[in-house]
């Protein structure tokens, strides 16, 4: 699986801000962390984000994609993929939600 980031480095906490499903059906989720975008900080500090909030292991996380750029490409390991789309449909929900209001 195949998921898009925003990373915004040098923010006031870590967070994901949003979660989008695109039209290909990529998802895109804008993400903050607090690291500086140096030595490869803020990706370790978006992949210890990902994990607690997924739950899953950091190795299952790997960036394909825009290493050194805000934009990313993270792949998913096959069996971790369920914890994830389980996540991302509760925070699409309650954004729905959340427009509606």
């Amino acid at each position: 699986m195949h998921i898009r980031i925003r990373l915004q480095p040098k923010a006031s906490a870590d967070r994901i801000d949003a979660v989008e499903r695109l039209p290909d059906g990529t998802w895109l989720i804008r993400a903050k962390v607090t690291a500086v975008p140096e030595k490869g900080k803020a990706n370790e500090a978006l992949i210890a984000l990902l994990a607690k909030q997924w739950r899953i292991r950091k190795s299952g996380i790997t960036i394909i994609l825009g290493e050194s750029d805000r934009n990313k490409t993270i792949e998913i390991t096959d069996d971790l993929v369920a914890a994830v789309i389980a996540d991302l449909g509760r925070r699409l929900a309650a954004a729905a939600i959340a427009q509606q209001a």
